[in-house]
Order: C-alpha cells, then structure tokens, then sequence
C-alpha cells in the first residue's frame, strides 16, 4: 500500500510540524496506524484508504479484543484513527470518515483498597484515624 504510507508520512508530519505532539505520541501514533493497515492488507489485501469502512475498524477493534489489549489502548488507537481520518478529510483524500460511528470503549475503574483495622493503628494514633476507611494508590 504506497499510497498509505506516503498517506501516513504527511499525516505523522502534520502531527510533528503542525500540531507539535511529542516524538513520543507521533511514534504511538505510527504504530498505531501500522497495526491497523497490516491489519486490513492481511484481510482484505490491497483496499483504497476511501474504502475502509466502519465495519472494517470494528473488525480490528474486536481482533484488538481477542488479543486481550485492554481498553484504554484501544482507546488510544481509536483516537489515533479519528485524528488520521479527520485529516484525511480536510485534504479531501477521502470524502468521508469510517470512524464517525466508532465510538470509544468503557474503560473500567480501579476502586480503592480499604485499610485492615490493624493496618490503622500503624499511623500511631488509631482514635484519631478510626474515621478513615480508605487508603489512596
């Protein structure tokens, strides 16, 4: 996929000259879309960037999922693929955008660990600490 890659290259200089993102966000950035069109050029082989649909990023999201990524790293690379897209757009390479009906995935939340009674009496004054139930990570 030539046309992809120079596709790639002008999106991940925009990212760099235009936008200022890091080295470190523009080569997560990078990876990120290599992933996804070695994706599609294993599935679908040669497919024009204007024929990536959303069914077609769904299918890597899941394939993502059955790889056991967890969701806020699929999150990143949904977000990486509506930046590359949107920009897409505005260069009028493709007249519409496959990730207008992705949305991003629930991430789920740590809860707080409680504190064991014993626990309490090691910050030295446990009558003092008795209303604290929850230590923070």
């Amino acid at each position: 996929m030539p046309e992809t890659r120079s596709t790639i290259q002008s999106f991940l200089e925009y990212l760099k000259y235009q936008k200022r993102y890091s080295q470190h966000t523009i080569v997560s950035y990078e990876n990120d879309l290599k992933d996804f069109f070695d994706f599609i050029e294993d599935k679908y082989d040669k497919l024009p960037l204007s024929e990536v649909s959303a069914s077609i990023v769904r299918s890597w999201l899941a394939d993502l999922k059955f790889k056991k990524i967890v969701s806020k790293s699929i999150n990143r690379k949904i977000s990486t693929l509506k930046s590359f897209f949107k920009f897409q757009l505005r260069n009028e390479v493709v007249t519409t955008s496959p990730m207008a009906a992705i949305s991003s995935l629930k991430v789920s939340k740590r809860l707080p660990s409680a504190f064991i009674k014993n626990e309490i009496s090691t910050f030295g004054n446990p009558a003092g600490m008795a209303g604290i139930l929850v230590k923070l990570n």
